[in-house]
């Protein structure tokens, strides 16, 4: 019956996504990106004085037009390269077909892109982050605690936190291999509409564990999905495909 509720809620679009007063700016980490441009950008995972800070790129595709704030993100677990692979052809020059990028002036409203969050893990083809711990099990973290906790709570509060919708991309942990799928939780309004969206006959109705990006998301009335696809430390083809 929930399910049901959410596919019949049919809410209109925000004010914030009117075009009636034209272009306008993203305010995004310090920066004002202009309707209709492409920006890197790059963010620090730790707020940090001494030793490193884990920089980790984020490209921002602002469109021409007012519209939903998505961000995309792969490798919250190190290990799993689909995520990576597929977000970088997404950022690349051929999305579109043959030198065809992304175009932010046909756009409407703006797309973040993070290829790579667990920077640690990802170098050291580790799942966790470098205190051992599963950074997808820590949000929305907190200021104050372990080195994980303080990654999600940056994360969420100059990433998550702004966006309409999440969309979180997995493979299987180590020695198992996920056909491609969504995961979301149905009841959700927003979650069901991109988990239909997304074009997988393979649709897994759940909540998401507590402390997991999508849980936390959903819990702030964000719209959050999790693609899963292939095995850990795999490049594996068809997710790699499917995720584009």
């Amino acid at each position: 019956k929930e399910i049901e509720k959410a596919l019949e809620d049919t809410q209109g679009t925000p004010k914030r996504w009117s075009r009636k007063d034209g272009p306008k700016y993203h305010s995004f980490l310090r920066k004002r990106i202009g309707p209709g441009t492409v920006r890197q950008i790059e963010f620090d995972l730790l707020d940090v004085d001494i030793g490193e800070s884990w920089p980790i790129p984020i490209t921002v595709v602002h469109g021409a037009r007012p519209g939903p704030v998505v961000t995309v993100l792969g490798a919250l677990h190190g290990n799993e390269l689909v995520g990576p692979l597929a977000l970088t052809y997404l950022c690349g020059p051929n999305f579109l077909g043959e030198d065809k990028a992304i175009d932010p002036a046909a756009m409407a409203g703006t797309l973040r892109i993070v290829p790579v969050v667990n920077l640690p893990g990802y170098r050291r083809q580790s799942r966790y982050m470098a205190d051992g711990r599963d950074l997808n099990r820590s949000f929305p973290g907190k200021p104050d605690s372990n080195t994980t906790s303080r990654v999600a709570h940056r994360l969420w509060n100059k990433i998550i936190s702004g966006s309409d919708h999440v969309i979180d991309l997995h493979t299987a942990a180590v020695g198992r291999t996920n056909m491609p799928q969504i995961r979301a939780n149905l009841a959700d309004r927003l979650s069901n509409r991109i988990a239909r969206s997304f074009g997988i006959e393979t649709i897994l109705d759940n909540q998401g564990p507590k402390g997991s990006l999508r849980k936390t998301a959903n819990d702030a009335g964000i719209g959050a999905i999790t693609y899963e696809g292939g095995g850990s430390n795999e490049a594996d083809p068809e997710s790699v495909q499917v995720a584009i």
